[in-house]
């Protein structure tokens, strides 16, 4: 029998990992809304690019989606900081470090280009 401690223990575990499970759908909406709300073509067409080219599947997938976007080689930290403010990031958040939140984002925002461009 578990104590109380180690059953409390075991449920923040299990909250951790379906938070980290759910990144993706939380980048997806992400990705759909700023694609819709204030994305430009431009940014659009630059983050297609890069993704056909390279893809988003490395562990500084945030930055080089951040940067993509933006059209900038150097970015300062907070350049990236005011991006991510709007759509909701803050620093600390834990999908700032999270490939699968920023692979659902640029699925998503490419998606919204395809239906865009048609």
């Amino acid at each position: 029998m578990t104590n109380a401690t180690e059953q409390a223990g075991m449920k923040r575990e299990a909250s951790r990992l379906r938070y980290i499970e759910q990144a993706g759908e939380r980048g997806r909406q992400a990705g759909a809304a700023w694609a819709e709300d204030s994305a430009e073509y431009l940014d659009l067409k630059r983050l297609a690019a890069i993704a056909a080219h390279r893809g988003f599947d490395d562990d500084h997938a945030g930055y080089r989606v951040v940067s993509a976007i933006l059209g900038e080689r150097h970015l300062t930290r907070r350049e990236i900081a005011v991006f991510r403010e709007t759509f909701g990031l803050g620093h600390d958040d834990a999908d700032t470090q999270n490939r699968e939140y920023w692979q659902g984002f640029v699925q998503s925002a490419l998606e919204a280009f395809e239906e865009f461009a048609i």
